[in-house]
């Protein structure tokens, strides 16, 4: 398609670099309070997030292949920091789930401890009218 198009090589060298994202890392955490009301809002909002998780990873590559061309030792070092950083960053965005999930069930459980009304196993029909 780029033969047929006939787009030169810097083109595609310059949309690399616009779309390298590899800035992302110093922006990210601005966002992470936004992302996580979101989630709060919509928890389908987090099959969305699959695709930031993925560009985040994308941003682990540049450095690695600049480490495997220059056949530096470090490469095993760099890609560690690297994964563990984004094991960071996706545990720090998706921890708002199990909290939501937990304040959910306090309210559940506030509503059946307060709200609901015990009853015995056995009941006459007009008891059972009473407690409907």
């Amino acid at each position: 398609m780029v033969r047929i198009s006939n787009v030169k090589r810097q083109v595609l060298v310059n949309i690399s670099f616009i779309s390298d994202f590899a800035y992302s890392w110093l922006v990210i955490n601005d966002y992470m309070d936004i992302i996580q009301d979101e989630i709060k809002k919509d928890p389908k909002v987090v099959l969305f997030l699959r695709t930031v998780f993925m560009k985040v990873a994308s941003i682990m590559n540049q450095p690695l292949v600049r480490i495997i061309e220059a056949n530096s030792e470090d490469l095993r070092s760099v890609a560690n920091f690297y994964s563990s950083e984004l094991v960071k960053f996706v545990k720090h965005v998706l921890q708002v789930i199990p909290k939501k999930i937990f304040s959910l069930l306090e309210q559940i459980s506030a509503i059946l401890t307060h709200s609901v009304k015990e009853f015995e196993a056995k009941l006459s029909k007009e008891e059972l009218k009473e407690f409907a």
